[in-house]
């Protein structure tokens, strides 16, 4: 794949999943006691932590066999299984949907 047509694709997709992020950003800047300053660096460092989680991702994609990738996605079910310390039912549950969805979804591109 050139690498034209993977930048392309790449800035298509950030836009396509963050135009959420277009209207929460609205209502921050809409609100007259926060300080802009602070909505900015929050939607700085936050894209800046999902980079940082995709790059240590894709690093250790590098490193793990691809066909073991799948598996990881045990882990978040391993962590949803365990009740969490503050007796929330949600959590457990975004964790074991978050497993299954890594481990069905990396298996079906085998």
């Amino acid at each position: 794949m050139q690498i034209s047509t993977a930048l392309s694709r790449a800035i298509v997709a950030f836009a396509a999943t963050n135009l959420d992020d277009i209207f929460v950003l609205t209502f921050f800047f809409a609100q007259k006691n926060l300080q802009i300053w602070r909505v900015v660096l929050g939607q700085y460092l936050g894209i800046g932590g999902l980079i940082l989680v995709s790059l240590v991702g894709f690093l250790a994609s590098l490193i793990i066999p691809y066909k073991w990738i799948g598996f990881l996605g045990l882990i978040p079910i391993a962590i949803g299984i365990r009740k969490d310390r503050y007796g929330h039912i949600l959590v457990p549950f975004i964790f074991i949907g978050l497993g299954l969805y890594i481990l069905f979804g990396s298996q079906s591109r085998l």
